[in-house]
């Protein structure tokens, strides 16, 4: 990837934090085989791109939210890229879609223009968490079926499944993180955190 990122994560020791990053770690993973998948922190991609000279701090500070932001999963996808190759995609809900847009705006890239932004949230921006990065392509049937289960065993659900009561279906609020996305992924770290 190319400069920084800023996630939108779970809240802190949640219960839906817990349950992707066990996913994430330990029992995805189990299905690539002798492919060494690295684990990464539960997070919705907001935006990359952010230059290194950025002041963290300083970015969180603009970040203007109205009213609470909540994630929904809409469905299990099997991408065609290595950064989605497992993914719950999400609701594009109009509080996801301006928070977007507004971090784009303003920090991808140095600033980017609003028929810019405007492209990239039409053609580019899908909000998804993922689950696993890897290189195995194509992803067989049999392996996309046992992530849906182990989703349901997590008692992890999204819009097509009619799972358990009570399942958990996404999280509000959380955390925003600025992370040095632009390293590569054993070094990624938070670089700065603002909790909603």
């Amino acid at each position: 990837m190319t400069g920084a990122s800023l996630w939108l994560c779970p809240p802190a020791g949640s219960p839906i934090e817990a349950a992707l990053q066990t996913l994430i770690t330990k029992t995805i993973p189990l299905h690539f085989g002798d492919e060494k998948v690295p684990a990464f922190r539960p997070h919705m991609t907001i935006t990359s791109d952010i230059p290194e000279s950025v002041d963290p701090e300083e970015v969180l500070r603009k970040i203007s939210l109205r009213g609470l932001l909540e994630v929904n999963f809409k469905e299990l996808v099997i991408g065609q890229t290595y950064y989605t190759r497992g993914t719950l995609h999400l609701e594009r809900t109009p509080a996801i879609i301006d928070l977007a847009r507004q971090c784009r705006e303003l920090f991808a890239n140095g600033g980017a223009e609003v028929e810019i932004v405007d492209k990239w949230e039409k053609e580019v921006f899908t909000p998804h968490v993922s689950l696993v990065y890897s290189a195995m392509d194509p992803v067989p049937d049999n392996i996309r079926e046992a992530i849906g289960q182990d989703l349901k065993e997590a008692n992890i659900g999204v819009l097509h499944w009619n799972g358990p009561k009570g399942e958990m279906r996404g999280w509000k609020g959380g955390r925003i993180a600025l992370v040095s996305t632009h390293k590569p992924i054993e070094e990624w770290e938070t670089i700065a955190e603002r909790t909603l």
